[in-house]
Formats: C-alpha cells, structure tokens, sequence
C-alpha cells in the first residue's frame, strides 16, 4: 500500500520549501482522509461515524487562486 504524505509539521503551510498548488490540495485531501480514519477509529465504538470523500469536478470558487492555463 502506497504511504500518503503531508509536509513535515514545521512546514504545512510552505514556508521553507517551494509553494506547490497541486501538492498543496493533495495534502489537503489527505489530511481529510487521515481525520476521517481518525474519528472511525476513536468513535465507532460510540456510534459515531466519519467518511472522506473526493469532491469530483465541482465547480466553485477555490479556482480563482489556481493559474487558468492549468485550468484549461
């Protein structure tokens, strides 16, 4: 199984490396994943359920910061 990566916890937000669109919202969705993990292992138990889900193509306005030549 392949390893999903954030960036080292001095470093979330890009400060002492490059700032990458692309990895920025890969590290996003995974840390959506690894809270979702998370809440299922601490509280199923409880009843209490979490689930992460890839939010397709929609459109919104998160697009305005992502250069349009990658858009296209």
């Amino acid at each position: 199984m392949r390893r999903l990566l954030i960036n080292e916890s001095d470093n979330y937000n890009f400060e002492k490396t490059e700032y990458n669109d692309w990895v920025s919202y890969g590290q996003s969705k995974t840390a959506n994943i690894y809270m979702a993990t998370g809440i299922e292992r601490r509280y199923r138990s409880r009843g209490l359920h979490a689930t992460s889900v890839h939010p397709g193509g929609i459109a919104t306005g998160l697009t305005q910061h992502i250069d349009p030549a990658l858009i296209e």
